[in-house]
């Protein structure tokens, strides 16, 4: 076996081809995505007073955007703009549900 065919099996790159090591990364980065949710809850239900809806209580109704920003700006929109990479099209139709998945995350991230 030559050097390098054993180079490039053991190759480390994180491109989409190596779904060994890609789909194991893109994991690893779902975790620090729902810590910073949980943690954003826990904040703000133990320190901020929790949450409220509506004008009778706008301080607490106010609670609301840290979490939402936190989900749709840190987690939906990284998600939104990785789902080309976790889920390779492998035809005209796949494609066409990818680019809808990405336009409705997208679409959730700016309404929320």
């Amino acid at each position: 076996m030559s050097m390098e065919n054993s180079n490039s099996r053991m190759s480390f790159d994180l491109s989409i081809h190596n779904r060994g090591l890609f789909l194991p990364a893109f994991l690893v980065t779902q975790v620090p995505g729902m810590i910073a949710i949980i943690m954003m809850f826990y904040w703000t239900i133990e320190y901020r007073g929790g949450f409220s809806w509506g004008a009778a209580d706008p301080g607490h109704a106010f609670n609301w955007h840290p979490l939402l920003m936190t989900i749709g700006m840190v987690y939906l929109y990284g998600n939104g703009a990785l789902i080309y990479r976790v889920l390779p099209p492998v035809d005209q139709s796949m494609k066409m549900k990818l680019k809808i998945a990405h336009a409705m995350t997208m679409g959730l991230v700016f309404v929320l």
